[in-house]
């Protein structure tokens, strides 16, 4: 699939998922209680940070499949280091 903007980032929000499982936004306080405020906190917080690239991209394709063959290399070896996810 060749690259392409879609949809809103929703980069700029910020929520939790409380322990109850209700979904909170963080900025505002409101909790998405349904369909009405989902897309309101939705809104508001991708109001400003339009479209997001999505598409395929074989440089960095490459580069993630040959991270994660030195991960999985080092866990069947035995060698992973605590912290080693960064």
């Amino acid at each position: 699939m060749e690259r392409r903007l879609i949809g809103r980032n929703l980069s700029g929000c910020r929520l939790r998922v409380e322990e109850d499982g209700t979904v909170r936004d963080l900025r505002t306080g409101l909790a998405m209680t349904g369909p009405f405020r989902r897309k309101l906190i939705l809104g508001l917080c991708t109001l400003f940070a339009g479209p997001y690239p999505i598409g395929r991209d074989d440089r960095i394709r490459a580069l993630s499949d040959a991270d994660l063959g030195r991960f999985l290399a080092e866990v069947f070896a035995g060698t992973v280091r605590a912290g080693a996810e960064d």
